[in-house]
Parts: structure tokens; sequence; C-alpha cells
């Protein structure tokens, strides 16, 4: 499924499963500090990334880069 598919950039192979342990361990410590807009947003970026960055969303870029 898409958990095993890894991606592949400088030299790293990491999986979905571990981008998704990276960024709620980040999340998680976001949540226990004081409020910060820029690190809300940051997280929530980094999120929409690994979303999109999903072999399942192909069909919905197409969709998108169609409709353009």
């Amino acid at each position: 499924g898409s958990l095993s598919t890894c991606l592949q950039g400088k030299d790293q192979h990491m999986s979905y499963a571990q981008l998704a342990k990276d960024w709620l361990s980040k999340s998680d410590h976001i949540l226990h500090m004081p409020f910060l807009d820029t690190a809300y947003s940051t997280a929530l970026e980094a999120a929409e990334q690994f979303l999109w960055g999903d072999h399942d969303m192909d069909s919905v870029r197409l969709f998108l880069l169609n409709m353009l």
C-alpha cells in the first residue's frame, strides 16, 4: 500500500509511515508549547505536502492540471 511506498531524496529513502511518525512527533511537541502561528502554519504546510505526496493523489493532481 501507500504506507510502504518510499520517497527518495538527498540519498535517503524514507517511508510514508516514517514521514507520518516524524510529523506527528513534531506536531505533538507544538501542541505542548504556547501558541505560535508560524509553528502551526509550518506544521500544516508539512502535512499538506505529505498528503499531496502520496501516489494515491495522482488522479487528483491530474484532474487539477486538466482543469487549468
